[in-house]
């Protein structure tokens, strides 16, 4: 049976995984929108492993897709990184010793240098906000238009004044990673 720590590091590990994951799928998907904005094509081929071949979707239909997943894994990375900084404090609690060790974990997250947090936290907004105005024009003039951007751009930029310090963020200094 896992102790009260293995299952704190675990969920560590796991939280610390998954926000990176959010934050390249995020960047993916927002790369995604600008070639699609920037396109002339009607109707792209899009895999569907389900049916096992690809299957023709109108351009508008894949931004839309491309859009709702920039959004959403903005918003889950933004989540993901309190949680992980809630089980750091409470690693840290338990044991220095094994924070410095769940820190040692391979993540953009946990790496002291701000640059590669501040990029891949600030990439997808600066992408979409390009593709936007590439796609959309001058629409962003009007209210509601400029407020839909501005909640598209949100939750990275709430990621990236969140990750403005890396998870364990205090105790970092003790980790030389």
């Amino acid at each position: 049976m896992p102790t009260r720590i293995d299952l704190l590091l675990g969920n560590f590990q796991e939280t610390v995984k998954l926000l990176q994951t959010y934050m390249i799928t995020g960047l993916g998907a927002s790369a995604f929108f600008v070639l699609l904005a920037t396109s002339s094509a009607t109707e792209v081929q899009m895999q569907a492993p389900a049916v096992g071949s690809s299957l023709p979707v109108p351009t508008s239909i894949a931004i839309a897709i491309a859009l709702a997943v920039a959004w959403a894994t903005g918003a889950m990375a933004t989540l993901l990184v309190d949680r992980a900084r809630r089980l750091a404090e409470v690693i840290h609690e338990e044991d220095q010793g094994l924070l410095d060790a769940a820190l040692s974990y391979p993540s953009v997250a946990t790496l002291r240098s701000g640059g590669p947090r501040l990029f891949l936290a600030l990439a997808p907004a600066v992408l979409l906000l390009v593709g936007s105005v590439s796609f959309w024009g001058m629409k962003f003039a009007s209210y509601w238009p400029a407020v839909g951007l501005v909640a598209l751009l949100l939750p990275h930029l709430v990621l990236a004044f969140e990750l403005r310090s890396p998870i364990g963020g205090q105790h970092t200094h003790e980790w030389r990673g």
